[in-house]
């Protein structure tokens, strides 16, 4: 982003899954627990590896959602100043 002219912003991309509003949170928290889980065998470590990506984890969900709200303000910020228009 420093050789794009704008030196305070760090972009890392990222993957999560989202379930439809109103999903029972006992549904929501073995979704994450599996995936935490998963995320810790070394053979799924190796395959992201492949791609580039290193493996981790929220420490919940409500911290999930937390990042996600000042991700979504990165973005909202990076458009802002870079003057983009929606035509």
């Amino acid at each position: 982003m420093a050789e794009a002219g704008l030196p305070d912003y760090e972009i890392s991309f990222w993957y999560g899954f989202f379930v439809p509003a109103g999903t029972p949170a006992a549904a929501m928290q073995r979704l994450f627990d599996e995936t935490a889980q998963a995320l810790k065998l070394p053979e799924v470590a190796r395959v992201l590896a492949k791609e580039g990506t290193e493996t981790a984890a929220s420490a919940s969900p409500a911290e999930f959602a937390a990042f996600l709200a000042q991700d979504a303000k990165l973005w909202a910020r990076l458009v802002k100043d870079s003057g983009a228009k929606f035509d």
